[in-house]
């Protein structure tokens, strides 16, 4: 396929000449006994030998530019002078020293931030998937960072498609097994990443849910497994003004010295909170939660032990939680699809309701089970409710419960659901600082929308 070369600054828009001279580069030489290397790419605009050039890695989270000198040029394998408008190879003095690798760009002092980014994708299309056809080594992969194998990922999808019929044999024929490998490389790297930036909805207080819905030919409203949205440092000053600062912010998650903080989160945001993947920069490049996290495996503990949890739940609270009033038809069937799931999960959920014992309980037994003692005083989380009727707090599992009540104020929690407390109080779900990220349910909307969903057993206290 290298008589294809080319066809990736067909694809991305190459700098104005106007701009300076820019290199892209597409592979790395060492040279025996030296420490210069020699760098091969696509010269746009003018290089000439002797030529002191920045040196920038976009894709990079530290993207501050060095700067290294061209000692020698070749073009069509003969020693030159000058390069212009061509492809040519580049003799760096001392390049061992320097952070190049494919997709660092070589570039005049007054390189725009946006023709720089340019070079970069298409040394990394023509590099990698041009020339090498997607042979990559393991000390290439390692090289490059989260950014650069997401946008070689975004490059070689967008080949493939433009491609079709023209394809190289070894990248036809493999075309699911590069994939596979592509995929495993974005995991460990997301995993690994120093740190990494989370797309949050400041209603609900937690990751935005990217979900799309949309209605079928029968007038079905589907709704796609949600996401959320995870984005590199490299990239988040330009990302930050795609979004609107009044409904949005970024959180950053550092892996700290531990190594898990990215690992612990995603955690969170799949088997607590219901997502089932991560969109990284892309739309098209996701992760799913089962190739990144494993989901807990509590078969070995007895169930009065095992955490109570409601990721399904919590997926429809956080959806309709980010919610603004409908503006059209469509908008509205939309939010009715979505708040029919929410009935259905919030029928059959056990919550935990806050709950203070004026002495301590007994020690578990190996079961689990506790012994609590005669005429001690139990007390729950009661609020006033709507009309005449008080209101018990609900949580969908520890994480919520503990952002108010706290462990070492006294506070445990009793296992309940609605149907087994909707006779006595209504029930106020996550209570928090985000009231977006809750529901309230009286009497009224239970026997409305929640019952007919109601089991047999659903209403029993665990």
């Amino acid at each position: 396929m290298k008589s294809n070369r080319g066809v990736f600054a067909q694809m991305i828009k190459k700098p104005s000449k106007a701009d300076g001279f820019y290199f892209g580069t597409e592979d790395i030489f060492n040279l025996k006994g030296s420490e210069d290397i020699v760098v091969v790419g696509q010269v746009i605009g003018k290089l000439t030998t002797g030529d002191t050039v920045c040196i920038t890695n976009p894709g990079d989270d530290d993207t501050a530019s060095m700067t290294g000198t061209v000692i020698g040029i070749e073009v069509n394998r003969l020693e030159a002078r000058v390069a212009k408008n061509t492809v040519a190879a580049l003799r760096i003095k001392d390049g061992r020293k320097l952070p190049l690798k494919t997709g660092s760009v070589l570039h005049t002092e007054r390189g725009t931030r946006e023709a720089i980014h340019d070079v970069y994708m298409m040394a990394i299309g023509e590099g990698f998937i041009s020339f090498k056809e997607m042979k990559l080594s393991q000390a290439e992969f390692a090289r490059m960072s989260l950014t650069d194998i997401v946008e070689l990922i975004n490059l070689f999808r967008l080949y493939i498609d433009k491609e079709k019929g023209k394809l190289a044999e070894t990248l036809s024929s493999h075309d699911a097994e590069i994939s596979d490998e592509l995929g495993n490389v974005l995991r460990d790297k997301l995993l690994s990443a120093k740190e990494i930036y989370v797309l949050m909805n400041k209603k609900t207080g937690e990751p935005h849910m990217l979900s799309v819905s949309y209605e079928s030919e029968s007038g079905e409203i589907t709704t796609t497994p949600p996401d959320i949205v995870v984005l590199t440092k490299a990239y988040i000053d330009e990302w930050k003004n795609k979004f609107d600062g009044e409904v949005f912010e970024f959180l950053e998650v550092e892996n700290g010295p531990s190594g898990t903080g990215i690992r612990d989160f995603l955690s969170s945001a799949f088997y607590l909170n219901g997502a089932c993947g991560v969109r990284v920069l892309y739309e098209n490049i996701v992760a799913v939660a089962g190739s990144l996290v494993a989901r807990p495996d509590y078969s070995n503990l007895p169930d009065i032990q095992v955490p109570v949890t409601n990721p399904d739940l919590e997926r429809w609270l956080l959806l309709t939680g980010q919610l603004d009033e409908p503006k059209t038809t469509d908008e509205e069937k939309i939010q009715m699809a979505l708040y029919s799931h929410l009935f259905r999960e919030l029928a059959g959920a056990r919550f935990i309701v806050p709950m203070k014992m004026d002495s301590e309980p007994d020690e578990p037994d190996e079961d689990g089970h506790v012994t609590i003692k005669k005429d001690t005083k139990m007390t729950i989380s009661i609020q006033s409710g709507r009309g005449n009727r008080d209101a018990v707090r609900m949580y969908t599992d520890w994480k919520r419960l503990r952002l108010l009540y706290k462990e070492e104020e006294g506070w445990s929690g009793l296992i309940e659901t609605i149907p087994g407390m909707i006779e006595s109080f209504d029930c106020a779900i996550n209570v928090t600082n985000h009231p977006s990220a809750g529901c309230y349910v009286d009497r009224i909307a239970y026997d409305a929308d929640i019952r007919r969903h109601v089991t047999k057993d659903a209403g029993a206290c665990i």
